[in-house]
């Protein structure tokens, strides 16, 4: 709930709320994980992390691997290529 002016450690881009996440749950290994999102903060916060970056957006952008007008459309290509059973 912080400003981004005051660039608080658990505000995107900034990597803290994933650190507190990975306290919790330990299995997580965010070389192996997926940002999808809709900002260039989400890219940057998964990018700091060694995510992989899909973003769902009409603009265009460098920073993400991948780019999907919707969500629907993400959750089609990853349903291609991970099993969710």
């Amino acid at each position: 709930p912080e400003l981004a002016e005051n660039n608080p450690k658990c505000r995107k881009p900034n990597t803290g709320m994933a650190e507190m996440a990975q306290k919790e749950f330990p299995e997580i290994n965010f070389s192996q994980s997926i940002m999808i999102g809709d900002s260039d903060t989400d890219m940057e916060f998964g990018s700091r992390l060694g995510m992989k970056c899909i973003r769902i957006s009409s603009h265009e952008s460098k920073s993400e691997n991948a780019k999907f007008k919707n969500l629907l459309e993400a959750t089609q290509m990853l349903k291609a290529f991970v099993d969710f059973e």
